[in-house]
């Protein structure tokens, strides 16, 4: 993106990775330094999205959803969150930090559930721009994490967690499969035990150096 447009950085990692929690730590972060900018999460930033995150999260009935619906759900809620927060934020100088983005649905639906990369290539191509303008973004942290670990440290009983420990080591595989695909963008970071603040100074550092704040 030109110089005169905010930065759009992207949080993201299997469940159980702290990725939430970093995203909370680059707004405290950004907030001191007097970076304007807005957190938004995939799904649930939007009023659609908040629909559908109550799917995703089991708090409404996901019987009988197939993956290919499954997928078109969140590339609903990306093109959403992209027309209304995402673009007019960058646009305005704004710097955007998103819990989950692309990456997830590349790594989830792409991998974990084998649909077709390319088809969500560009599909996601299709979700993420306006008008003439794709909004992929500056920069993907994916935080990774052992799948099993992650599942005991989730809280977090949704859909996904319910598939098991086999559908999220291919979810790991995707996330590492995006990272050498998008490696110009895209930073992977180890998970570290009990110590969030070393993953955040990590990610501040990358910050500070690529981007001169």
């Amino acid at each position: 993106m030109e110089m005169n447009r905010g930065k759009y950085i992207l949080i993201e990692g299997g469940d159980g990775s702290g990725k939430s929690t970093q995203v909370e730590l680059l707004h405290e972060y950004l907030l001191k330094k007097g970076i304007l900018h807005v957190t938004t999460v995939e799904p649930g930033a939007t009023e659609l999205g908040k629909i559908y995150r109550r799917i995703i999260k089991g708090e409404a009935s996901t019987e009988g959803l197939t993956n290919i619906a499954e997928l078109f759900t969140f590339l609903a809620d990306r093109a959403q969150n992209i027309k209304q927060i995402v673009s007019p934020n960058i646009e305005s100088r704004n710097w955007v930090i998103s819990d989950r983005g692309f990456p997830s649905t590349f790594a989830y639906q792409g991998y974990g559930h084998g649909i077709d990369l390319g088809f969500i290539q560009e599909a996601n191509r299709l979700a993420m721009s306006v008008k003439e303008t794709n909004y992929f973004p500056d920069l993907t942290f994916i935080i990774k994490i052992d799948p099993q670990l992650g599942l005991e440290k989730s809280t977090d009983k949704s859909r996904f967690e319910r598939m098991g420990t086999g559908f999220h080591k291919r979810v790991l595989e995707g996330y590492l499969a995006f990272a050498k695909a998008y490696e110009e963008t895209t930073i992977v970071l180890p998970h570290e035990i009990n110590n969030q603040s070393l993953t955040h100074s990590r990610i501040v550092k990358i910050l500070e150096e690529r981007f001169k704040i």
